[in-house]
């Protein structure tokens, strides 16, 4: 029996490639800084978890050791691998081998992917049911899963762009639904980051469904465009003959999504796209794309009722902020709306200074403004999110406030919410606790 330890093993990334792994039936050990409700999972699923990273967390009789790119090269455990001679691979490198058998269906992209990866993997499973696989960096809702390994022919997989890992698929087919420039502590400047998407498409030997602005941002560097579909709902190769907020018309099919907003429904036509691609019946890809529930951390109410929502959202690049929390101001008959903001690493909010500054000092919504989540980036004291809120300030920018930490920022919200009030969270780090800890605290009091 194959077996495999996983340092990292309660990130987004990781997690799901261990799930997968127990469900493949191999034996699975890991280690992580600190306790979650995936790990915990994991552990009820008979993996042998420890908290905290030692030499010792090493089994003698482990086959490979896998790491995600949040491990510094110096972690005593890879350290110890390494000595050991055990084989070591990356999260991309064991993502590349788990599904060889299959036909894959693979994501990447700037913004969007994990819900285009959920989006796919509820089709797969109205399509195979129980046998479908698929791997994603968010909790599909449907299931309450980020990774399953069943029986069928296909596999949808959410890639991985940040650190050029997705260079290692090249088979069967692709959706790349935008290319933006992201990921700047990678990525020097725009246009390395677009070479690597039209690496991606020179080296693919499969179908490529790409949005159609996406492609042309870099469609001089493509060498062979023959593999390439463009996807639009104005302009491109394949277009659905209407669409509205709420969804869109392709031939005889009507499809009607749960959630609004148009990268929704772009993202829902490039699915349809693909398995219709592959002769999936309509009606399968319909029900598929409208019993879509949603994935965790993306645009997920956490609490509703008649006078205060909660929703908390992945999003910290300055576009994936804009489009969702317009989108949600368009969607709530609500008077007030509050933004939490916590900035995501130091290289990126340094790098999207303006764009952030340009859209915060506009709106009469109410402006929260966190310390920056460093995530695996070394604290730049050069760099503060407090330079944000003091300009926002000075500029004119009315109802705006800073806090310290979550915990300050908890006691700002409950001294400024009212009735009628939608509060949204944004960030990749853990500015959603500030929402749980409301709701339980102030909302969900006997």
């Amino acid at each position: 029996m194959l077996k495999i330890h996983f340092i990292g093993i309660g990130g987004s990334g990781m997690n799901p490639l261990a799930r997968i792994s127990l469900e493949k039936g191999f034996a699975v050990s890991g280690s992580d800084i600190k306790m979650n409700k995936k790990i915990k999972k994991l552990i009820s699923m008979g993996a042998d978890i420890k908290i905290g990273h030692d030499k010792n967390n090493i089994p003698d009789d482990i086959n490979l050791v896998v790491y995600s790119n949040a491990i510094d090269n110096q972690n005593i455990e890879l350290k110890t691998a390494q000595k050991m001679g055990i084989s070591i691979k990356t999260r991309a490198g064991l993502l590349k081998e788990l599904f060889q058998e299959k036909e894959e269906i693979v994501i990447v992209g700037s913004h969007g992917k994990t819900t285009t990866t959920g989006m796919a993997a509820s089709v797969l499973e109205k399509l195979e049911k129980d046998d479908s696989s698929y791997y994603i960096g968010g909790i599909l809702k449907n299931s309450n899963k980020n990774g399953k390994y069943g029986k069928g022919k296909y596999a949808v997989v959410e890639l991985d762009e940040s650190d050029g890992s997705f260079l290692y698929f090249k088979k069967n087919y692709a959706i790349i639904p935008n290319i933006e420039l992201e990921h700047v502590d990678y990525y020097k400047n725009e246009k390395e980051y677009f070479l690597k998407f039209a690496e991606f498409i020179n080296n693919f030997e499969g179908k490529i469904f790409i949005e159609t602005g996406s492609y042309d941002k870099i469609k001089e560097n493509i060498e062979n465009s023959d593999n390439v579909i463009k996807i639009g709902l104005e302009s491109g190769d394949l277009t659905p003959d209407s669409y509205d907020n709420s969804g869109f018309i392709s031939g005889n099919i009507s499809v009607k999504l749960p959630d609004s907003g148009e990268y929704n429904i772009l993202n829902s036509f490039f699915v349809y796209c693909v398995f219709d691609y592959l002769d999936i019946d309509k009606n399968i890809i319909k029900n598929g794309l409208e019993s879509f529930k949603g994935v965790k951390r993306r645009k997920d109410i956490i609490y509703k009722s008649e006078n205060i929502v909660l929703i908390d959202d992945y999003g910290h690049h300055p576009t994936e902020i804009k489009k969702t929390f317009d989108n949600i101001i368009q969607s709530f008959d609500m008077k007030n709306f509050i933004l939490l903001f916590q900035p995501h690493r130091y290289t990126r909010f340094k790098y999207f200074y303006e764009e952030f500054k340009e859209y915060f000092k506009k709106g009469d919504y109410e402006l929260i403004i966190y310390p920056i989540y460093s995530a695996s980036e070394k604290e730049k004291k050069n760099i503060s999110s407090y330079r944000l809120y003091r300009e926002l300030k000075k500029g004119g920018r009315k109802n705006i406030y800073y806090a310290e930490s979550l915990a300050e920022g908890l006691l700002l919200l409950k001294s400024i919410i009212k009735k009628e009030t939608v509060v949204v969270s944004f960030g990749a780090g853990d500015i959603n606790s500030v929402l749980k800890n409301f709701r339980k605290r102030c909302l969900e009091k006997k």
